[in-house]
């Protein structure tokens, strides 16, 4: 029985080999997974992550599940044992051939709906008791998005904010511009990285970091009361 199946595998291969064809096993081109492939088998809870990209809060589940967006049209897709697996392929110019198109207000909102809020006087976050009533900015009613964001002639950046508070106030006011960034970034950056045990405060900090200069009555509200709630912390 061995020798017959010896002589058949010989046979299989002399007919190979006669034939020309070559049997080596070739490298095969990587499969372009779709991105129900990604979320079912690993990111399943994708739609809450928030990623920061430079100084912004990046929300996956504004882009891929609203937009129709496929994870491989912004994500390398090697082999997931690979260092390049999941790095970023798309770059700041390809977001701006969607996001800006044309400045309009209600445009804005749909996306950055969470600074309209704070504009508003809204931060709805339990973590750190603010049960206030609302306090919204002093320009809240009488400012647009588009007043203080206007777009360069490329089409791509944003005019200096800076510089529009004093086209419409005076040079004094973009001091004044300069001072809330400057205590913005003092009162911040050290509970950013002081609440490593709490992601949740992490974020919010980084929320009033980012939006802030929106509504400088509110985060000089919020600031207190997370500094309080932190001593109490400390203290129990």
């Amino acid at each position: 029985m061995k020798k017959f199946i010896s002589i058949c595998f010989l046979i299989v291969l002399l007919n190979s080999s006669a034939s020309g064809k070559d049997n080596s096993l070739t490298l095969q081109t990587p499969i372009a997974y779709a991105t129900g492939s990604c979320i079912d088998r690993c990111h399943v809870n994708y739609l809450s992550y928030r990623t920061q990209y430079k100084e912004d809060i990046f929300l996956h589940k504004n882009h891929s599940s609203l937009q129709n967006i496929e994870c491989c049209e912004c994500h390398n897709n090697d082999p997931v044992n690979t260092k390049t697996h999941g790095g970023l392929i798309i770059e700041e110019n390809d977001c701006k051939k969607c996001h800006h198109k044309e400045a309009k207000n209600e445009d804005c909102l749909k996306c950055h709906s969470e600074v309209s809020d704070y504009r508003n006087g809204s931060f709805p976050y339990a973590d750190i008791n603010y049960t206030d009533m609302k306090t919204p900015d002093w320009m809240y009613k009488a400012v647009l998005c588009t007043d203080c964001h206007k777009k360069e002639e490329n089409n791509f950046l944003f005019q200096d904010v800076r510089n529009l508070c004093i086209e419409c106030h005076n040079d004094d006011y973009g001091l004044l511009y300069d001072k809330w960034q400057e205590f913005l970034r003092e009162e911040t950056q050290p509970d950013i990285y002081g609440y490593k045990k709490s992601a949740k405060m992490q974020s919010y900090m980084l929320q009033i970091r980012q939006h802030g200069i929106h509504n400088i009555r509110l985060s000089r509200i919020l600031l207190k009361r997370i500094e309080k709630e932190k001593d109490n912390s400390e203290k129990k």
